[in-house]
């Protein structure tokens, strides 16, 4: 009996150890979507910037 309650212990430890590893997986990739998104957010808001700016500099007919 002991030794099952000991490798059921073993096993659970194990599981908490690999959850802990996906979740700081995921908090990292996440972080990295995020910088990334942040990113591209701040090139398109400046792209959109540019193509007003040419558009108010187009002659009107």
């Amino acid at each position: 009996m002991p030794e099952d309650y000991a490798g059921k212990y073993a096993e659970q430890e194990a599981n908490d150890h690999l959850l802990r590893q996906m979740d700081r997986y995921v908090d990292e990739h996440l972080d990295h979507v995020s910088t990334y998104t942040m990113g591209v957010r701040r090139r398109l808001e400046r792209d959109k910037e540019e193509l007003i700016g040419e558009r108010s500099r187009l002659r009107w007919e």
